[in-house]
């Protein structure tokens, strides 16, 4: 367990300063940008972001499994970026033909989308490589370097021009900029060629994992371009400053436990055998809880604080209604995705994945069709719930036939006792209007739910260190897989 608080730790700092940076990132621009305007900015980055997963990002994924055991390390590089450049050909033929076909209003929108697309595939090939070279500081300090050109160039259009195209313009910059950083150094020694007995290899590996993520991106992001059809792009852009606010924090919290625990799982297991590997599952769980919980829990009781504090006056009152909707689904996106999924890849299994998430896209879209007609993003909302429940489920079911992934209830019910007494202190503590005193609640109730915790883990075993737990059987009652 220390090693993953260890590893957690390291990965906090490489990831948490671009997660602050797009955090705030939406407090600027819901202020500098109309509803409208934001609704469209986000449509862009969302569809963007779903290119780049079916088209680029089975690239990225190849580097970081290949890299490392490649002798020839210069040849696999020029594959990859062979391929890339074969690609931005083809989307630059299909996509320039169909974009100047488009109204005025979204033609350079559009236009932007596809150096956007170039660059954020670029990005994250070199991102990769970086991480598959184990070079933690440069990967930190790329993604860092990245979030604060976007927002810096952003915030800088913004003040001549104040329209959708000014924060987009800032992402190409950051992604090309801090691309550039590294890119000569990761790139001097490779040779303009390709194997296609090799990109046939990556493609082969890479396509159902891009295809897993596409369905996954579609289920966070399909719920906006059809409050965009069925309503407007006002709607759509309230909708995601919403929803960008709650999730984006909790998932990167979860995400730096997942990219700590991973490997330390995978090592367990190769190394050591199921049982160890369980056990470190165990510990990755309860982690994922104890970060997880109390700040959706957060979200919930001071949602109105929140959205005030954080968010433009536009914005607000929708939010606050969908903070507690999405801070829940989020909660049960992060197990499902940092957790129950991992049985699919231990197992060596992946290809199961689409049935988990085409499962809850299914559910996502049908009840989209038939709610945001009805209620509007609230009906968006609860289709987002409905879905990531599904999935989590669905992932538990088809997930233990590959890999017996453990629950640890002892962990979870006293994550659950620390904030249900974190509840309680909300509960009697007077209320304050003033930022100040919100934020001395805020501040209280995370310290009775962290004294919790750590007594209920600490007191009643004192013979055990901090995050160990009694009743785990040391994986006796694991069937072989």
């Amino acid at each position: 367990m220390k090693a993953l608080l260890k590893h957690s730790a390291i990965y906090l700092l490489a990831r948490g300063l671009p997660g602050v940076v797009n955090f705030l990132a939406i407090a600027v621009y819901t202020r500098l940008l109309s509803p409208d305007e934001y609704g469209r900015y986000a449509l862009v980055i969302a569809g963007t972001g779903l290119a780049n997963v079916l088209l680029f990002q089975w690239l990225a994924l190849a580097v970081l499994r290949y890299l490392p055991g490649q002798e020839g390390s210069a040849h696999l590089l020029a594959t990859i970026r062979s391929v890339y450049r074969w690609l931005m050909l083809a989307t630059a033929l299909a996509g320039l033909p169909a974009v100047l076909c488009t109204s005025s209003e979204w033609r350079w929108l559009l236009i932007s989308a596809l150096p956007l697309l170039w660059t954020q595939g670029w990005f994250e090939i070199n991102l990769q490589i970086l991480r598959a070279q184990l070079a933690p500081a440069a990967y930190g300090l790329v993604s860092g370097l990245k979030a604060i050109i976007a927002i810096a160039g952003g915030i800088l259009l913004l003040q001549w021009y104040p329209v959708a195209l000014a924060p987009v313009l800032g992402h190409i910059a950051g992604f090309l900029l801090s691309s550039a950083t590294q890119s000569r150094a990761l790139w001097r020694s490779v040779r303009a060629q390709v194997d296609l007995r090799l990109a046939k290899q990556i493609m082969q590996y890479g396509m159902p994992l891009s295809a897993t993520l596409a369905l996954s991106y579609l289920l966070n992001s399909s719920d906006r371009f059809l409050i965009a059809y069925f309503i407007d792009d006002h709607a759509a852009g309230i909708y995601a400053a919403g929803y960008d606010l709650t999730s984006q924090i909790l998932m990167m919290l979860m995400l730096i436990v997942n990219t700590a625990a991973f490997p330390l799982i995978l090592n367990d297991l190769e190394q050591r055998g199921i049982a160890p590997a369980r056990q470190q599952l165990s510990h990755n769980i309860f982690l994922l809880m104890a970060v997880a919980a109390p700040f959706t829990a957060g979200m919930v009781l001071f949602a109105p604080e929140v959205a005030r504090t954080v968010l433009g006056h536009r914005f607000q009152d929708t939010a606050i209604s969908l903070m507690p909707w999405i801070a829940l689904a989020t909660l049960l996106n992060g197990l499902r995705s940092y957790h129950f999924d991992l049985a699919f890849q231990l197992g060596k299994h992946t290809v199961h994945q689409l049935w988990v998430m085409g499962v809850a896209l299914l559910v996502n879209v049908i009840l989209s069709l038939i709610w945001i007609p009805q209620k509007g993003v609230m009906g968006a909302a609860w289709s987002t719930l409905a879905a990531y429940l599904c999935a989590l489920l669905a992932s538990i079911v088809i997930g233990r036939r590959f890999f017996p992934v453990p629950t640890n209830w002892r962990g979870i019910a006293r994550v659950g006792i620390a904030v249900l007494a974190m509840l309680l202190v909300w509960q009697v503590m007077p209320r304050g209007s003033t930022l100040p005193h919100q934020a001395l609640l805020a501040t209280v109730v995370l310290l009775v739910y962290s004294g919790v915790l750590v007594a209920l883990t600490q007191f009643r075993y004192p013979s055990r260190s901090l995050f160990r737990f009694r009743g785990y059987d040391g994986g006796k009652t694991v069937r072989r897989v």
